[in-house]
């Protein structure tokens, strides 16, 4: 039986949920982390929501690149949940049912 590597496996079916991260201070070293382990494609933003303690989406991964931001943020549960994430038809708007 031919078996992919676990990293693989990894990259295809799993996604973690980042509500910060411990790891490096410096943010060029975050920066240096987040791309040696995929961060982009397997990190999702997750607030803690409804906990005391939860995380708003302007503070999480501040020090990283733009592009990093935006796939952690937005991208990656984009790519994960697809049409699901679409806004539902609101009642008396063209197309929605009644």
């Amino acid at each position: 039986m031919d078996e992919a590597p676990a990293l693989h496996y990894i990259a295809q079916h799993v996604r973690f949920v980042a509500h910060g991260l411990e790891g490096p201070e410096d943010p060029a070293e975050m920066e240096q982390w987040l791309r040696v382990s995929d961060g982009g494609r397997l990190l999702m933003y997750g607030s803690n929501y409804p906990q005391w303690n939860f995380l708003r989406p302007g503070l999480t991964f501040a020090g990283s690149a733009d592009a990093m931001r935006a796939r952690i943020l937005r991208e990656t549960a984009a790519e994960l949940y697809g049409p699901r994430l679409q806004p539902a038809p609101q009642a008396g708007a063209e197309g929605a049912v009644s």
